[in-house]
């Protein structure tokens, strides 16, 4: 009996601890929701003017070399590299974008999972959040990586901009993350924020509609490779937290279900016990009237 009580009292604490956690992330999901939704879409758009923008850019570079008789595709890469004003390290930068506390749900795990799929040779390796700092050294004990740590709630500029400093130089940056697509179903997701990554149907797409950039396609690719590339990196962490923090409420509400049963059972159990010790005490005392005891 007193087993009994002490679980009760011991799961009726968690229940109310895991329903404290449940609403404040409930709160905080409400609160990001509809930005990261609205948002969404529109630097999706900005997502592909950016990648215009770069493949024109580039483009343009290679038809003024070959006006300059420049064909061989070594020498325009070798004067590309020269006349571009974007020093690129011919690296690739893959982030892994996870949390620095627990109680998310699988999402984490899931993003990890995908994230470690696209690790090579060519890539460096940058962690954000101190959970996926202990998956990635468990899994890659031998592995150099770059460590930041950001809130779970909302991306400090400062540090943003820090790790956006670090970044400009690498040729491709993936960002890997938790994706919202309903309260039931966060998915691991993958955002690039260099404007690149496109599929040979989709360069073709842009490449049939001519742009006249103003004041002219230098000043506009600059602007996007400081500005913009920033403004995609935010909108991931958004993604991310948005997806962390409705994981962490559906995994809450259903450890909060399951001890809401558990404790039924358990105070069921208690009734049951205190019923026999009543009938005990009951037959005890007949006993004792019953014989002259």
């Amino acid at each position: 009996m007193i087993d009994v009580k002490t679980e009760i009292q011991e799961l009726g604490s968690f229940k109310e601890i895991a329903q404290t956690y449940q609403e404040v992330a409930a709160l905080r999901m409400r609160k990001i929701k509809d930005f990261v939704l609205k948002n969404r879409e529109f630097l999706s758009g900005l997502a592909t003017v950016y990648a215009r923008v770069k493949l024109s850019y580039d483009e343009g570079l290679k038809e003024f070399l070959l006006s300059q008789g420049i064909k061989s595709e070594e020498q325009q890469q070798e004067y590309i590299d020269k006349m571009n004003f974007t020093v690129k390290n011919g690296r690739d930068a893959l982030i892994f974008i996870s949390a620095n506390t627990g109680l998310y749900g699988d999402i984490i795990a899931k993003v990890f999972d995908y994230f470690c799929k696209h690790i090579d040779t060519k890539s460096d390796i940058i962690i954000v959040g101190r959970v996926g700092k202990i998956l990635f050294e468990q899994r890659y004990p031998e592995k150099k990586y770059t460590y930041y740590e950001l809130s779970d709630r909302a991306p400090e500029p400062q540090i943003v901009n820090q790790m956006m400093d670090v970044l400009s130089p690498y040729d491709h940056i993936l960002v890997f993350h938790g994706k919202y697509k309903d309260i039931l179903d966060q998915v691991p997701s993958q955002t690039s924020v260099s404007g690149d990554r496109l599929s040979l149907e989709v360069k073709e797409d842009l490449k049939r509609i001519n742009c006249i950039f103003e004041p002219n396609i230098e000043e506009v690719f600059n602007f996007f490779e400081k500005e913009i590339k920033t403004t995609l990196f935010d909108q991931a962490l958004y993604e991310s937290s948005l997806s962390k923090f409705t994981s962490r409420m559906v995994s809450l509400d259903s450890a909060t279900s399951n001890v809401t049963e558990k404790l039924s059972k358990l105070v069921l159990q208690r009734d049951i016990l205190k019923h026999r010790r009543a009938d005990k005490e009951k037959n005890t005392v007949l006993s004792s009237v019953v014989f002259g005891v």
